[in-house]
């Protein structure tokens, strides 16, 4: 359910487009936030399915691309072995990416349909 709380981001943005500095305001601050959620580690150590982890940007790409890294370093392999439970598949975030982009344009398009008329 996590994945509503970036639809009224969404809604905020496609609404408020005729006012470019809000929408730059609205997509600063969701970024940021999903950096801070994407480097903490509540969100990182959880197993993949419905949740804040996998659904998140911030997450679940650093979940799917630290598992290529060079794992060399004292602190590096306490964090790998820490987080390697967690790492998704390249087909899992790719589906993820996917889905989620198919439920926000369509919601997008829903908006700009209703905004025509």
């Amino acid at each position: 359910m996590m994945w509503a709380g970036a639809l009224p981001c969404v809604l905020l943005v496609v609404l408020l487009n005729r006012s470019y500095i809000i929408s730059v305001i609205i997509t600063f601050f969701y970024t940021a936030v999903n950096y801070i959620f994407g480097t903490n580690d509540y969100f990182i150590m959880q197993p993949f399915g419905f949740n804040p982890g996998t659904l998140l940007p911030g997450p679940l790409t650093f979940r799917w691309f630290f598992q290529y890294l060079d794992t060399s370093g004292a602190q590096m392999t306490e964090l790998m072995e820490r987080i390697s439970p967690y790492f998704v598949t390249t087909p899992q975030a790719f589906l993820v990416v996917i889905l989620e982009s198919v439920v926000f344009l369509t919601l997008i398009a829903l908006v700009y349909k209703r905004q025509s008329c």
